[in-house]
């Protein structure tokens, strides 16, 4: 499962055998992230509601965890040369922030260029 940590950085959780792996998302990468602990007995239902308890410090007015789908980007893609101001805001809403943001810097590329 991935979830968007406020805006800030995706997590995977992923379950191995009886416990749970947390990995942190970047440009690119995927590293095991040392400082989030799932405990075991938390079930897959409430992690998010374990990782806002866990990292509510980072948070901030109006920022949430909230879950991603792994879709993602993949569930709402258009050809960009079909892109439209609604197709991005279908992938703002299934999309991390970054991703979201990219998608916004492409589409305005492809239309000043035009």
């Amino acid at each position: 499962m991935r979830f968007s940590i406020y805006g800030r950085y995706d997590l995977d959780v992923e379950r191995d055998g009886g416990r749970w792996l947390v990995y942190r998302r970047g440009l690119g990468t995927r590293r095991e992230d040392p400082t989030v602990f799932v405990p075991a007995g938390v079930d897959k239902n409430d992690i998010a509601a374990y990782l806002e308890d866990l990292l509510h410090e980072e948070g901030g007015p109006g920022r949430v965890i909230r879950r991603i789908d792994r879709a993602g980007i993949r569930g709402c893609y258009v050809r960009p040369d079909r892109w439209t101001t609604q197709t991005l805001a279908r992938a703002e809403s299934s999309v991390s922030a970054s991703a979201a943001s990219l998608l916004l810097r492409a589409y305005r590329s492809r239309v000043h260029a035009a």
